[in-house]
């Protein structure tokens, strides 16, 4: 008599099965043994006759996956078990093939399948297993399948936490597969050549304003490529927003790892922070363009909508009007009405070169006190940090709280190191208020461009935002400073630009609005 065989063939990675090697070699020695049974060396009374494959890939025994219902293994289970396949036998390499699972659970699922008639033909040790077979040698074998794979668990975690706390040290590389602007050399993380340069080159320039576009034309003039292909707009939105460049590790196949500083720090940490501020903020930096129409772009916000007021169109004598982003929107339309642009700028640089800024200090001290509180809360964390790191290497399998611990260390020094640079851009100095004041009359002339530019980036460093407002015949400006409490309001004849009046307030700036209305 003949039975018919099913071939059970099973890799545990997805990596394994697609390079072939391990399922082919079972193949092979699988073929083999069917090819060359003797029945009389067995007495089973039957031959093998064709053969059937069932693969199963990329699929753990240990977990008990390729046993479960909906499984290759589990189905044809289930179907000599309903009679649906009758006079076969199953042909595994060894018993760890079979399963790695519990012991119980597995032993369950092996013995129905023997008392049902199909015999399980274990190639590795050349043994039939059956109905009449020694119970003893079958749960033997599963439980010895089970704790071999708990061993390799165990040395497998530990091998990872070791390679972990050898890629946070800078010891050795966690992989090999690394972002575009790093290589690994003598088996460490190196950044290439100009990539640091060209990247920070990236960030400065949105931070003092710039927009992808500009950002891009920028990269082009200089021949600088991104991943060996020209920039695009897509490109560099990404990269705003990548976080290994300053050294934290993404990974979507173990969340639990993401964040871990394991790269090389390419963009200053300061200037990463500062960007990726302005990103999410409701109004984003505005964008600087390269006409240079507007001084003071990126700064002045409507007060009654909140959207940009910005250079909405230019006349051939080379009048601009400054007008509100709102009052062009389809929906929601802001009603504020528009004014010549020169009166605006003409009254901002008076302000800027007349006003005595070294008033608006008064709290760069209890800045570089918070400064220093935040820095020995960070080296605490970082301390801590290390010591749950210790301990993880020390464990066969770590604690899972550990790891979570571990996680929420990384989370809360990245907050303490994201707040000490916004702290420190904050901390502005006398001498960056005077720089502005050194500006010539050409600064006036649109057709300087890159002087213009060059201003622009200096005063966002001063300026966090300017409110502005306009009445029947004045514009109201509020001028809000960085790291600066105090105000500064500024009223401008919206027909002749004179100043009617400017001060430093502390309050809401009700009074000098009552006056305007008065």
């Amino acid at each position: 008599m003949k039975k018919t065989v099913y071939c059970y063939a099973r890799v545990s990675s997805r990596g394994q099965a697609k390079d072939g090697y391990g399922m082919s070699r079972q193949q092979t020695m699988l073929r083999d043994y069917v090819a060359a049974y003797d029945d009389s060396l067995h007495n089973r009374g039957y031959e093998l006759g064709s053969v059937n494959w069932l693969y199963a890939e990329g699929i753990s025994a240990y977990s008990g996956k390729n046993i479960e219902d909906g499984s290759v293994l589990k189905s044809f289970i289930d179907d000599v078990l309903e009679r649906k396949i009758i006079n076969a036998v199953l042909v595994i390499e060894n018993l760890d093939r079979f399963s790695r699972a519990e012991p119980i659970k597995a032993a369950n699922l092996f013995l129905n399948l023997i008392t049902a008639g199909c015999d399980i033909h274990e190639v590795e040790t050349e043994t039939i297993h059956h109905s009449s077979s020694d119970l003893s040698i079958i749960t033997g074998g599963l439980q010895r399948a089970h704790n071999e794979s708990k061993r390799k668990a165990r040395l497998s975690i530990k091998n990872w936490d070791e390679r972990i706390k050898n890629a946070i040290d800078g010891k050795a590389v966690l992989t090999n597969r690394v972002p575009s602007w790093l290589e690994v050399k003598d088996n460490g993380y190196v950044i290439k050549e100009g990539e640091k340069e060209k990247y920070n080159l990236i960030f400065q320039m949105y931070a003092d304003g710039f927009g992808p576009a500009a950002i891009r034309d920028v990269l082009k003039e200089r021949n600088m490529l991104i991943n060996d292909s020209e920039p695009t707009i897509a490109h560099l939105n990404k990269i705003i927003k990548d976080e290994r460049l300053i050294g934290k590790f993404n990974s979507t196949g173990r969340k639990k790892l993401s964040g871990l500083v394991i790269y090389p720090v390419v963009v200053d940490l300061s200037l990463f922070h500062i960007v990726d501020q302005l990103r999410k903020q409701r109004n984003p930096v505005g964008k600087i363009h390269r006409k240079a129409n507007n001084l003071f772009a990126g700064l002045c916000i409507c007060m009654e909508c909140g959207r940009y007021v910005q250079v909405n169109s230019v006349e051939p004598s080379g009048e601009s009007y400054f007008r509100c982003g709102g009052s062009l929107a389809k929906i929601d339309r802001c009603q504020e009405r528009g004014f010549k642009y020169k009166l605006f700028e003409n009254a901002l640089l008076q302000h800027i070169r007349n006003f005595d800024f070294s008033s608006l200090n008064a709290n760069e001290s209890e800045v570089q006190i918070r400064v220093n509180h935040l820095s020995i809360e960070l080296l605490t964390h970082i301390k801590y940090r290390d010591e749950i790191l210790q301990d993880i290497e020390k464990e066969d399998i770590p604690d899972p709280n550990d790891r979570r611990i571990l996680k929420n260390i990384q989370k809360k020094i990245g907050e303490i190191e994201s707040e000490i640079s916004n702290l420190k851009r904050l901390n502005v100095n006398v001498s960056t208020f005077d720089e502005l004041k050194k500006y010539s009359e050409e600064l006036r002339d649109p057709l300087n461009v890159d002087l213009r530019l060059d201003f622009n980036i200096k005063v966002k460093r001063v300026i966090k935002s300017i409110i502005i407002k306009r009445y029947s015949d004045t514009i109201f400006l509020v001028v809000n400073y960085i790291a600066i409490n105090e105000k500064q309001a500024i009223v401008i004849n919206s027909k002749s630009g004179e100043v009617l009046y400017m001060g430093v307030q502390n309050d809401d700036l009700k009074t000098v609005e009552h006056l305007i209305r008065n």
